[in-house]
């Protein structure tokens, strides 16, 4: 059986890593600003330190 090539390439202007309150407005900015943006997060959930503070920034 012959392997496929599963690659996909995509481009963006800004690629944020992490989904924390600061992460998601980072985010959210960029891309109302027109910028094609990838927001990254390593955990099955969004919110990153936040989420797991119960909402508490600090």
């Amino acid at each position: 059986m012959a392997e496929q090539d599963s690659t996909v390439e995509t481009e963006f202007d800004v690629v944020v890593v992490g989904s924390g309150v600061a992460a998601l407005f980072g985010a959210a900015v960029a891309a109302s600003r027109g910028m094609a943006t990838c927001l990254v997060e390593k955990t099955d959930r969004f919110g990153g330190t936040s989420a797991y503070s119960g909402g508490a920034v600090w």
